[in-house]
């Protein structure tokens, strides 16, 4: 028994964690979460395509690195030194015994000594006193070099000028407190001397002893930084910085893109569910799995789909009692219309004076054919007004299909002295429509112009499209219809003898076509402000339709 509640128990906190996990807070957590590591991973991919941008145009040398490398490493370790690694694309470097013998040098720093005098004129990475070169103009003493020695603070600011020298073209010494001793200097010692080679690059000594305590020399030859270089690279890092709000962008429209396609895939259920209530099938949602806001939203509408099937019924059993309704006015008249033609069949059997004969039939036999057609209306009426009335919708060209009837009625009503006209784009006018139900509305429409008209009258079709609509109008210019009329024509039984001559029809054209219009989701009025030169418009409006 115990171990039964605790089964239960166990159970229900299952449940309960199912319940949590399909709780939509959790789906948009998770969205939310994804979108914060990608976020941070492209903030982080920037700043380090920033990092090399800046390393590649302003590179930052490490001297003082890769003399602390040489300072570590055994004399046979030498060769596995990278000077570019350390100080740049093409950096040198060579390494010196005391007395200037070569232990270790790359490619263009490669000799087998160096001498003292020419190791004399370097000066070391740091060091407050710097050498400096400058060309003098000419002077009556032939001096055409200054050699000045000038001491910094730690600020880089100049204190003092420590000594001079002055060279001639020849690089001889005529004065100075610098280098005493010396007369003249080569070539190679004057570049030197300037700290720069001939590639350009920055020339360096230091001195350091090796791990076995031996006295080593340092010779360096790299580039310095450009002045503008550390300003482009500010530039270029800028520009790759900026790159952080288009991708926050990107990554937003991603991340709501993908959370709009699961909350599509969670609404599909609900839009299939309408679609089937649209068919006549259950929903289907009974067993709907989502989040638990939307599993709320899925039993309500189960709840109203019970309380529509309910509606539903109801409206089918008040329709069943209507459509008995017109079967028994059905019937009822079947039987005068039998009596009708059985007295016919009486007089032609002789029953009836001759001089009377002709006549009695006549009349007799044109009631009857209007009996007939009454009843063929109530048949039909009584067809649309059925829920499950087939419509055959597809798409149509109602141009086409109007231009069709009206070539066919053209030459028959032109006999009667009715004119058919035509406004019809030449460009298709779509609409899903049932082209035999919607022959039907413009046969009702023409033939009632035709039947409450005198000769001469002209009947045109007229078709736009309005925004997302067809306006589909058949006119006329006859005797037109009273105001109070219009509202209630397209009533069963309502015919137009009160506005206009004569007795026509059953009063169930105008009803059937209303009843068409409305099962293809349109609408139909007389219009108060017919087309211009018309006194009569029929104004029907249908959704238009596009191809796929």
């Amino acid at each position: 028994m115990n171990t039964g509640s605790r089964k239960t128990e166990s159970e229900r906190r299952r449940c309960f964690q199912f319940r949590r996990r399909r709780h939509l807070y959790f789906l948009l957590a998770g969205n939310y979460l994804t979108f914060t590591l990608l976020m941070l991973a492209a903030v982080l991919g920037i700043f380090l395509l920033s990092a090399m941008a800046a390393k590649e145009i302003a590179p930052v040398s490490d001297p003082q690195g890769f003399l602390a490398r040489a300072a570590a490493s055994q004399d046979e370790e030498l060769s596995s030194l990278d000077p570019v690694r350390y100080l740049g694309e093409g950096a040198q470097a060579a390494v010196l015994t005391e007395e200037g013998q070569v232990l270790y040098a790359t490619e263009e720093l490669s000799r087998s000594r160096y001498s003292t005098r020419l190791l004399e004129c370097l000066q070391p990475l740091v060091s407050r006193e710097r050498t400096l070169t400058a060309v003098l103009p000419d002077n009556e003493r032939g001096a055409r070099y200054m050699i000045t020695s000038m001491e910094y603070d730690e600020e880089e600011e100049r204190l003092a000028v420590t000594g001079y020298l002055l060279l001639d073209k020849e690089k001889r010494v005529l004065d100075g407190t610098l280098f005493p001793g010396r007369s003249f200097f080569s070539e190679e010692e004057f570049q030197y001397l300037g700290g720069r080679d001939a590639q350009g690059r920055s020339l360096y000594l230091e001195q350091y002893e090796n791990p076995e305590g031996e006295g080593r020399q340092l010779l360096l030859a790299f580039r310095d930084m450009e002045p503008d270089a550390y300003h482009r690279a500010y530039q270029i890092q800028n520009r790759i910085l900026s790159l952080i709000i288009p991708a926050y962008l990107i990554l937003a429209a991603v991340c709501i893109f993908r959370l709009s396609r699961q909350v599509k895939g969670l609404l599909a259920p609900f839009l299939a569910g309408i679609g089937n209530l649209e068919k006549g099938k259950p929903s289907g949602l009974e067993a709907y799995q989502g989040p638990s806001e939307f599993h709320a939203i899925a039993s309500r509408f189960v709840e109203m789909e019970e309380a529509l099937k309910q509606s539903e019924a109801e409206r089918m059993r008040l329709d069943g009692e209507r459509r008995q309704l017109l079967a028994d006015i059905s019937h009822d008249l079947k039987t005068p219309a039998s009596v009708i033609r059985g007295t016919a069949q009486a007089l032609q059997d002789g029953m009836l004076p001759p001089e009377k004969k002709e006549a009695a039939l006549d009349t007799i036999i044109r009631k009857a054919e209007q009996v007939s057609s009454l009843l063929g209306a109530f048949h039909e009426y009584s067809k649309l007004e059925h829920p499950s009335m087939p419509v055959n919708r597809k798409l149509v060209d109602m141009g086409e299909l109007i231009r069709e009837y009206f070539a066919g009625r053209y030459q028959e009503l032109e006999l009667n002295e009715i004119y058919l006209e035509a406004d019809i784009p030449e460009e298709p006018c779509l609409a899903m429509a049932d082209p035999q139900l919607f022959l039907r509305v413009l046969e009702n429409l023409v033939n009632n112009g035709a039947a409450y008209n005198p000769p001469g009258t002209r009947i045109l079709a007229y078709l736009r499209k309005e925004g997302d609509w067809l306006r589909i109008s058949v006119a006329d210019d006859g005797r037109g219809i009273p105001e109070e009329m219009r509202e209630k024509l397209f009533e069963p039984f309502v015919t137009g003898d009160e506005a206009r001559t004569g007795k026509h029809g059953s009063g169930l054209g105008l009803a059937i076509t209303k009843k068409i219009v409305l099962l293809h989701e349109g609408t139909i009025q007389v219009a108060a402000d017919p087309l211009p030169g018309w006194r009569t418009e029929f104004r029907i409006y249908l959704p238009a339709g596009e191809r796929d």
